[in-house]
């Protein structure tokens, strides 16, 4: 049973009203006059340890219940005369039962930690003429106070059982708030204008059950506490995943929570508390200028996968955005990124939402229109880069991924090697960006890589360390040259 409520009044000050332990019943009430919840918590926590201040007794208890703490009282307690009482019946067992709950108070747990000896008879000593009373064990005086950490998780789990949410499953919770028929929060961001893609909630649905449901299985809403919490989160970091992957996980239960906190499902903020965890990730590779030029000056088996690769490398585009390009977004100097795709959005807005022009080399952009061609459905509109079984969806993005990996093993990049320097098709853009730093203005290359802000740019091109189109266009036509032998390419 719970020592304590605590609620915020209407006035705005929390009060706290302690519980008798024995039957149930709110024995005392007092305002902390704090308005923050934290500030009241640690003031009932001070009251815990170092007894109740003179307070007002609630006015709904008879004034024959209420009893004042010992060490508050304006005069001294008569031990003895309690003791007397106590044996010969005075003192009701509902009375008795409330000292036990200021005692319990008193010395900070919410059970006493000793047995009070039975009183069968109160006599005189034939020798003092002094009223034996039975002594309490020594052990009491070494009862142990409550940590505040484990007094927030009493108070957690009183509200957290208070909570409409409490008897659910708290993966069957997870689940539904991120699915977009069924979810309350998702509804809520996509009326105000900020709604979540199809696969960024596939993803967090596949968090809850590759780790959440690992670690908590069938467990309810009400039984998980903060603390448990912040444990889940570090085993994950203890079993190697990356600060990354553990702060999405922490995202994945953290916006349901404050959502269901802030509609009021639930009395308790539990992750005001937990932070995230670093999520510097091991830095990308790139490759050099001269392996670059042996790649694609390579014959690759897939004309397409090869054409991906350098659409990527020399314009800088991700993959979503090469698999999404369509003839009509291609001319001779520059390529329009409207465009990304996914398995469950399909064709949707770029990352950030922006479409933008790259330049593009001649040469690619005059291999981008015949490859386009062989489209059974080609059109204007028909992809670029289409599956072999449905022209009208994009091929799948391993096929550029897959193509690169055979293609670096040819030129004598292991797959080991490959993976120690964590070189992946993600690569070109930090190639790309690495090249155009190099040879343009911050602010030229962050246009031409689609970039919201100059830090991300940094980040991008710091291997090494867009005003006009024309200052791009030219810096990577003479990247282009300087290393690539591109078949049909007059001017190289």
């Amino acid at each position: 049973m719970r020592p304590y409520y605590l609620d915020q009044r209407p006035n705005g000050f929390y009060r706290v009203r302690f519980v008798d332990q024995k039957t149930g019943l709110i024995i005392s009430e007092k305002s902390t006059h704090k308005k923050c919840f934290d500030e009241a918590l640690s003031v009932v926590n001070d009251w815990l340890r170092n007894g109740i201040p003179s307070h007002r007794v609630n006015a709904h208890i008879s004034s024959a219940s209420a009893v004042t703490p010992p060490q508050q009282s304006q005069k001294q307690f008569d031990v003895l005369s309690f003791a007397a009482d106590l044996a010969s019946g005075k003192i009701t067992d509902e009375q008795a039962s409330i000292v036990f709950a200021l005692l319990s108070q008193k010395f900070g747990t919410s059970i006493p930690a000793f047995t009070v000896p039975q009183v069968h008879t109160v006599s005189e000593s034939a020798v003092t003429g002094i009223l034996a009373v039975p002594t309490v064990p020594a052990k009491a005086a070494a009862c142990r106070k409550k940590t505040p950490e484990e007094l927030q998780e009493e108070l957690e789990l009183a509200k957290l059982a208070e909570s409409s949410i409490g008897e659910r499953k708290l993966v069957d919770f997870l689940t539904e708030e991120w699915r977009e028929e069924t979810s309350k929060h998702l509804d809520d961001k996509e009326i105000h204008g900020r709604k979540n893609t199809k696969r960024y909630c596939y993803d967090m649905r596949s968090n809850v059950h590759a780790h959440i449901k690992k670690y908590f299985g069938d467990e309810l809403v009400k039984n998980i506490t903060s603390k448990r919490f912040n444990e889940f989160l570090k085993s994950l970091v203890r079993n190697g995943l990356s600060g990354a992957t553990v702060n999405k996980t922490l995202n994945c239960c953290k916006v349901p929570y404050d959502y269901a906190f802030n509609q009021h499902w639930l009395g308790i903020d539990l992750f005001s508390s937990i932070s995230s965890f670093s999520s510097r990730s091991k830095e990308r590779g790139i490759l050099t200028n001269g392996e670059v030029g042996k790649l694609f000056n390579l014959d690759w088996n897939e004309k397409g996968g090869k054409l991906g690769n350098m659409l990527a490398a020399f314009s800088g585009l991700r993959v979503e955005e090469v698999q999404a390009v369509r003839t009509c977004d291609i001319e001779s100097t520059v390529i329009h990124v409207r465009h990304g795709y996914n398995t469950q959005d399909r064709i949707k807005d770029t990352k950030n939402h922006h479409t933008r022009d790259v330049p593009v080399v001649p040469a690619i952009s005059r291999a981008l229109k015949e490859y386009a061609k062989r489209n059974p459905q080609y059109s204007d509109l028909s992809l670029v880069f289409f599956s072999s079984r449905d022209c009208t969806i994009p091929v799948d993005r391993k096929f550029f991924e897959n193509s690169l990996y055979r293609a670096l093993y040819r030129i004598g990049i292991s797959e080991d090697q490959r993976k120690e320097r964590n070189i992946v098709f993600h690569s070109w853009r930090h190639f790309y960006a690495t090249q155009m730093v190099e040879r343009v203005r911050q602010e030229q290359a962050q246009q031409a890589l689609g970039h919201l802000s100059p830090e991300m740019t940094k980040q991008y091109a710091n291997h090494k360390t867009r005003q006009s189109i024309e200052a791009v266009e030219s810096a990577m036509n003479d990247t282009y040259r300087q290393i690539i032998q591109f078949p049909g390419d007059a001017s190289a």
